[in-house]
């Protein structure tokens, strides 16, 4: 009911009954308009913050400190190039690592990268190995052949290699090898020494897993020899790291020591397809000048003329 109504009932009843009821009825006074029952407002409702749409961020990445070297071998290495800084020049110079096809004297160009994984470290390159037409299944052979100087044996000769597929990805390594081969030549060019893969040497860097084939010439290699890296035709290609020829008599004891559990290597003839790679090499004509890069057709600066001697005063 409506205050109106409420005040003149309120009229007729008896004073203190009436002052009473008129406290009671003044709450019910203020809460609506005609017959309209009171009711209570509803609670404001609780806005709830939306959903955050930012992403969470990634605890930082551990890092861990390795030891990286200057050289990619050690120092008393044969072999001019092992780091492959002047393969990645381009250099084709006696002495330097240089690609050919196989049972051919026609060469090729090399991709050297450098990479803090593998077993050169920060010291050496990495040369990529790969006939550009090659498929998992099938390739044409690349021989990589250098030149080192010879001297008193033994010598302990060892080389890193990984396996990568067509398409440049690592794979493991094939358990018969993929047709890869390395062997050393002598200066006659009648026999070849084949390294064998070390069981005991095996890294895993990254997604690529190294295998080092190594060996050890018992005999004098007089006038020098060839170190050949061979990939084989089984498809897919490989990529070849620090390579190392040492001559034992040139290390203190405790190297030799290390060095001699080095397996012996397996002498066999040459074989008729590896004569074209190797007589390709030996005929490019040695220069012996100071490091650097080797100017095609360059001549040699005349020395000065000696200078006249002043005549005798009379």
């Amino acid at each position: 009911m409506n205050t109106a109504r409420i005040f003149t009932r309120l009229r007729s009843l008896p004073s203190l009954g009436s002052t009473a009821l008129l406290l009671a009825a003044l709450p019910l006074a203020g809460c609506g308009g005609d017959d309209t029952p009171g009711v209570l407002p509803a609670p404001a409702a609780t806005q709830l913050p939306a959903p955050s749409t930012a992403p969470v961020p990634l605890p930082a990445p551990k890092r861990t400190l390795v030891t990286g070297t200057l050289t990619p071998t050690r120092a008393q290495n044969l072999l001019l190039d092992p780091g492959f800084w002047l393969t990645a020049e381009g250099e084709q110079g006696s002495g330097t690592f240089i690609a050919f096809y196989a049972a051919s004297s026609t060469r090729l160009e090399l991709s050297v990268s450098t990479r803090s994984d593998s077993p050169a470290g920060f010291g050496g390159g990495v040369v990529l190995l790969k006939d550009p037409k090659a498929t998992d299944d099938k390739s044409r052979s690349i021989q990589l052949i250098a030149g080192f100087t010879g001297g008193k044996g033994p010598f302990d000769v060892s080389v890193w290699v990984s396996s990568i597929d067509a398409a440049g990805a690592p794979r493991p390594f094939p358990e018969d090898g993929g047709g890869f081969e390395a062997t050393v030549a002598d200066a006659q060019q009648r026999s070849s020494a084949i390294l064998k893969q070390d069981p005991e040497k095996t890294l895993t860097l990254g997604k690529r897993t190294w295998v080092q084939f190594r060996g050890q010439l018992t005999k004098d290699m007089v006038g020098g020899g060839l170190i050949s890296i061979e990939t084989g035709t089984k498809g897919g290609g490989f990529e070849a790291a620090s390579p190392e020829i040492v001559a034992l008599p040139t290390l203190t004891t405790a190297s030799t020591s290390r060095s001699r559990r080095a397996p012996e290597v397996t002498w066999r003839p040459m074989r008729a397809d590896e004569r074209a790679t190797f007589a390709a090499y030996a005929a490019i004509p040695r220069q012996y000048v100071p490091a650097g890069r080797i100017e095609p057709n360059a001549r040699a600066p005349r020395p000065p003329l000696a200078a006249k001697k002043a005549p005798k005063a009379r």
